[in-house]
């Protein structure tokens, strides 16, 4: 399979871009809205200043990967990637996703983020396996299982949160499973 290296971090709805600092504001109204907040951390919630989110922004290395989700339509940005625990030596690294901005939600903009990150750690990265974890009151984990990932257990009750413990599912994909779909679409 060949991918134009200028399509490399391209979707059909979403390009993927750096983050940039003048995007801090956004971001930080992303992170300060609590029933939000709750699906994207293990931590305890609590809120995030600007001090803390620009830290975040600096993460960035080998093993931390970071993007901006952009509308292609008009460049807007609607959210976040983070390809972490890159371990190019066994070739696998576990994804973050998050559309902030809520009214691209249930849009397939998140499905087509998913596309291009996967193309992106198969066909760039040299990737073999790319996994997430799903926390069970997430409904993504159709979305997931529709993109080919296959669900390989559950850390139960791993994750404590609003009075309650919740289980983390953990799905991946191999590189060979991709390309066979890709193949057939």
């Amino acid at each position: 399979m060949v991918v134009e290296s200028s399509n490399l971090l391209r979707g059909n709805l979403v390009w993927l871009d750096r983050r940039r600092l003048d995007d801090l504001p956004i971001y930080l109204k992303w992170w300060q809205d609590m029933d939000d907040a709750q699906k994207l951390t293990f931590d305890a919630l609590k809120p995030v200043s600007p001090d803390e989110l620009e830290a975040r922004f600096q993460r960035s290395s080998d093993q931390y990967l970071t993007f901006s989700i952009r509308t292609i339509a008009d460049n807007t940005l609607i959210g976040d990637l983070s390809l972490v625990f890159v371990d190019y030596r066994n070739r696998s690294l576990m994804m973050g996703i998050y559309i902030g901005e809520k009214r691209y939600r249930n849009g397939g903009y998140g499905t087509d983020t998913i596309k291009v990150a996967l193309r992106y750690a198969f066909l760039e990265l040299n990737m073999n396996r790319f996994e997430l974890g799903v926390f069970d009151f997430n409904p993504a984990r159709r979305l997931y299982e529709r993109l080919g990932f296959v669900y390989e257990g559950s850390h139960r009750q791993q994750l404590y949160r609003d009075g309650q413990y919740h289980d983390i599912h953990n799905y991946s994909i191999l590189r060979d499973e991709w390309l066979d779909q890709m193949s057939m679409s």
